[in-house]
């Protein structure tokens, strides 16, 4: 998968749970919220170990430590959806983004 940002990962796991994104302020990363019963909360799934916990069950992802790269490598057991990252939620948030990329 090429290189996506920050925003371009947390835009692209909005638009796969559904959730409504709105931008406040002039910095659009730091000012991402999701409308949430009629309020705007703060949402960075990157930014969010519940968040990501969640997804790993929600998807019934494996998460793979590999001690010697310092990365771990998260995949949905059969599939291809096979992503590595030295930072866990980016690795998961990247093998959900992969498992929807044709969907």
């Amino acid at each position: 998968m090429d290189k996506l940002t920050d925003i371009e990962i947390c835009k692209s796991l909005a638009e796969i749970e559904g959730v409504e994104l709105g931008l406040i302020g002039f910095n659009c990363f730091d000012g991402m919220y999701k409308l949430d019963s009629g309020s705007w909360t703060y949402y960075n799934p990157l930014d969010d170990g519940d968040m990501c916990l969640g997804f790993i069950i929600k998807y019934r992802l494996a998460v793979i430590p590999n001690d010697r790269e310092n990365k771990f490598t998260v995949t949905k057991p059969g599939t291809n959806a096979r992503e590595s990252d030295e930072n866990l939620k980016r690795a998961v948030c990247l093998c959900i983004i992969e498992l929807h990329k044709d969907t």
